[in-house]
């Protein structure tokens, strides 16, 4: 079962926070999903892109663009 990590990378400027997405079987390739202007990294959208993506084995971080944070 793929698993869902919170994630924060303070160290960057704007700082990065989202979510990490890792499948059962990681091929090692990985994708960034972010929202347009009236939404967040929680949109239905991007949940349901960042599930098709992991059961296809990518790694997936769903992130809010700093306007968002």
């Amino acid at each position: 079962m793929a698993s869902l990590t919170t994630y924060s990378e303070s160290s960057l400027d704007p700082p990065v926070r989202g979510f990490l997405h890792f499948p059962d079987a990681p091929i090692h390739d990985a994708l960034i999903l972010a929202h347009s202007a009236g939404t967040n990294c929680n949109a239905p959208l991007l949940i349901a892109l960042a599930e098709t993506f992991i059961d296809r084995n990518y790694t997936v971080l769903r992130c809010d663009l700093p306007f968002r944070q």
